[in-house]
């Protein structure tokens, strides 16, 4: 559905932002059937119909669906490089709900990459930018979700979670009660 969509913004529509909206669309489609060659190339598409547009979101999300068309096919260098592209942009844009969804997808390319450490902490940075979007379930769940999934490859699991998102400053051994 979304390919015919594309297809008729590009003979119907002039408006370069839904051009690009469109290109985002079927880029998702691309990469959710497999086609990481496809995905990428609208995703290209998407990103520079933004920047023609002169809208730094739509660039944003054109760089992220690149970062995600790129980690599908095991380039994360690349992937990660696009990221930074799409945080310059979406800065620009000054969109606070779009940096929640650029540190969720960023954790989501380093949990694909392995490297769990630095995937949390980067959830850890979308976590406290999702406290302002409470109104908005659906997107702080895919952050808490992903906060889950990287806990259970890290091997923690109920309480030992908690203790890992809420540190406490351990100041050392307390003494034993003594008996009067």
């Amino acid at each position: 559905q979304y390919a015919r969509y594309h297809e008729l913004l590009w003979t119907l529509d002039e408006d370069r932002m839904r051009r690009s909206n469109a290109a985002g669309l079927v880029s998702r489609a691309h990469r959710l059937r497999g086609d990481a060659a496809g995905a990428l190339e609208l995703a290209r598409e998407e990103q520079r119909l933004g920047k023609d547009a002169g809208s730094p979101l739509r660039e944003a999300r054109g760089w992220m669906h690149q970062a995600e068309a790129l980690a599908a096919s095991g380039a994360y260098v690349k992937a990660l490089a696009c990221m930074d592209a799409a945080d310059d942009q979406m800065g620009r844009a000054d969109y606070g709900r779009g940096e929640v969804r650029l540190g969720w997808k960023r954790a989501q390319i380093l949990l694909q990459k392995g490297d769990l450490r630095e995937a949390d902490s980067v959830l850890h940075v979308a976590l406290a930018l999702a406290k302002d979007f409470q109104k908005e379930p659906e997107l702080t769940g895919q952050v808490h979700s992903l906060g889950a999934q990287i806990a259970g490859r890290c091997g923690l699991h109920g309480e030992a979670l908690w203790h890992h998102r809420h540190p406490r400053r351990l100041t050392g051994p307390r003494p034993l009660a003594r008996a009067p």
